[in-house]
């Protein structure tokens, strides 16, 4: 009686503690008196909530997302939609005579591939992005099959134009090696229902599995965190 308790968990660990938290909260009435007495910080949790429990613990756990960790989008739901947009790509890809369904197409394919960033592309922004909200809503919040992560969610961002910024030196450096530095930079408060994790960005090189890294969620969370920087996430 008194006393407080804290639990912290990353990845697997992070799934745990969630469901730690509500075994104890089932357990223990003292710890559903208020939300203070108990408190759950998940960092890169898996999926591992059916929709209702995800948002019912919104009042004591809190999930942090590292941009596009992959490991918070580990579902069915964010595979489904990702087909869905291989789908439109398929369709494009077939408009344009590049299916592969014969010599000249797959001539065609290895022509367009040669253009490298230099040519036109397949989708425009405008079209890849109607491609992934219009998956979103083929797939549904309700199915029973669909896991979320719990409670109030951190999501950590890098900014656009820093982006565009940054693979801009990168091709201008000789030095393939990757900036240990990279972090996000700025951050909402969410659930896993959001939008942005509702599919699988497939982002540059190993960004999917560096992101999940605690490493990159030490560098975000001393970036945003900072005085310096003007997200008030934690207020």
């Amino acid at each position: 009686q008194g006393y407080k308790i804290q639990i912290y968990g990353h990845s697997l660990g992070a799934a745990g503690a969630t469901l730690l938290s509500i075994f104890l909260r089932s357990r223990i009435p003292m710890l559903r008196l208020d939300d203070k007495s108990l408190r759950v910080f998940a960092f890169a949790s898996p999926p591992n909530l059916d929709l209702d429990s995800a948002l019912a613990c919104r009042p004591f756990v809190t999930t942090i997302v590292n941009n596009c960790d992959v490991i918070p989008r580990c579902n069915v739901s964010p595979l489904q939609v990702n087909i869905e947009v291989l789908k439109v790509i398929n369709d494009k890809l077939k408009e344009k005579g590049l299916k592969m369904s014969g010599i000249k197409s797959c001539a065609a394919l290895l022509r367009k591939l040669q253009e490298g960033e230099d040519g036109e592309m397949l989708l425009s922004a405008e079209e890849l992005t109607n491609a992934i909200n219009s998956g979103i809503e083929k797939v549904g919040l309700e199915d029973e099959d669909h896991l979320y992560v719990g409670g109030d969610v951190v999501l950590m961002y890098d900014l656009w134009e820093n982006e565009v910024d940054k693979n801009v030196e990168r091709k201008e450096d000789d030095n393939d090696e990757k900036d240990s530095e990279e972090c996000a930079e700025k951050a909402v408060i969410t659930d896993g229902t959001a939008r942005a994790l509702r599919y699988i960005e497939l982002g540059e090189g190993t960004r999917l599995i560096d992101d999940h890294m605690a490493v990159s969620y030490r560098l975000g969370l001393r970036t945003i965190v900072s005085p310096q920087n003007e997200t008030n996430v934690w207020e």
